[in-house]
């Protein structure tokens, strides 16, 4: 199988849309948004993306069979806005070749609002995993910068997500 198929959860309060993980791949791919709030997956559906489908969904309910047909699954600060959020990666994990996510990196209870509920999580979490750090610039490193007072509300800098080629 090629990856040309793609699929993105968000919802649970999250920090993006169902659009937003649409942007880092090539018109040419199939690709799926889920959001849980039907309002948001009509905003996402008005946009003119090629290839693409919205769905509203709690993935926590989305059968293991219609996950497993997509080569690439994208959870885009999602994790940390569910009690089961590391539950849900390693089920992904199992269910397609590649799984991109991106979380706050070690965030303190609290630091971004009561809507998180995981919290300090870091490499440990995610065993198993390639990783690459982006800074609030968009660059890539082999390791976090700290979340500071002057730099938290720079949302780029609370990225941490899998190393991967997501161009191909």
């Amino acid at each position: 199988r090629r990856h040309t198929r793609y699929i993105s959860v968000t919802g649970v309060q999250t920090c993006a849309l169902p659009i937003y993980g649409r942007q880092f791949f090539s018109p040419e791919v199939d690709y799926v948004g889920l959001d849980y709030d039907a309002e948001i997956i009509e905003v996402a559906s008005e946009q003119k993306w090629g290839n693409s489908q919205f769905m509203t969904a709690d993935i926590n309910e989305v059968p293991d069979a219609y996950l497993s047909q997509f080569d690439t699954i994208v959870l885009f600060e999602i994790v940390e806005h569910v009690k089961n959020g590391k539950e849900i990666v390693q089920r992904l994990l199992k269910l397609c070749k590649r799984l991109l996510i991106s979380v706050p990196y070690d965030e303190p209870v609290g630091f971004w609002g009561h809507h998180h509920v995981l919290h300090g999580l870091t490499e440990k979490d995610f065993p198993n995993a390639e990783y690459a750090f982006i800074n609030q610039h968009g660059v890539l490193s082999s390791h976090p910068e700290n979340i500071t007072l002057e730099n938290r509300d720079r949302k780029s800098t609370r990225l941490n997500s899998s190393h991967t080629d997501i161009s191909r």
